[in-house]
């Protein structure tokens, strides 16, 4: 994919790409979400891209590497980090039984897998989701390397 989509209903995000500094380690090629959270009510900040991949049967394997949180405290401690796959058909419809999510309050590189069902046209990797936002605060996520990987396609399957 060579664009994404953010999704914001927060007060206000900036974002930054480029080499980051974390605990004194330097993390090039890092995509920073600074969120600015006030008086917020479920609010989410979300990047994804639509990937082209008609291979059901496939496993897709979405990864990405988190090399800072925001903090579990912050506002009112409610918002859950996440990354997710989605089966999307021809319509644009995501497909029952072909999605995963996984949560995760720890930094380091975060996976999540699906088997692509029949009808499946593209897969929506969800590099990097903040849901349910409450409250106030200002923090920043930032992660890295997004990669999706494909297993189980033969030869004969791409045509």
């Amino acid at each position: 994919a060579d664009s994404y989509t953010i999704t914001n209903t927060a007060n206000a995000i900036v974002k930054v790409f480029g080499t980051v500094t974390v605990g004194g380690t330097d993390y090039p090629n890092t995509q920073e979400f600074e969120v600015d959270a006030v008086a917020e009510t479920n609010a989410l900040v979300q990047m994804e891209a639509d990937v082209v991949c008609p291979f059901p049967g496939a496993t897709a394997t979405l990864s990405t590497e988190f090399v800072e949180l925001i903090d579990p405290a912050a506002g009112s401690g409610t918002h859950q980090h996440q990354i997710s796959i989605l089966s999307i058909d021809s319509g644009n419809n995501i497909i029952s039984g072909g999605s995963a999510t996984t949560t995760f309050t720890l930094t380091g590189r975060k996976s999540v897998s699906v088997t692509l069902p029949a009808d499946t046209h593209e897969v929506r990797c969800i590099i990097f989701k903040l849901a349910t936002i409450n409250g106030t605060f200002t923090d920043k996520v930032r992660f890295r390397y997004p990669t999706l990987r494909l297993d189980g396609i033969s030869a004969e399957t791409l045509y």
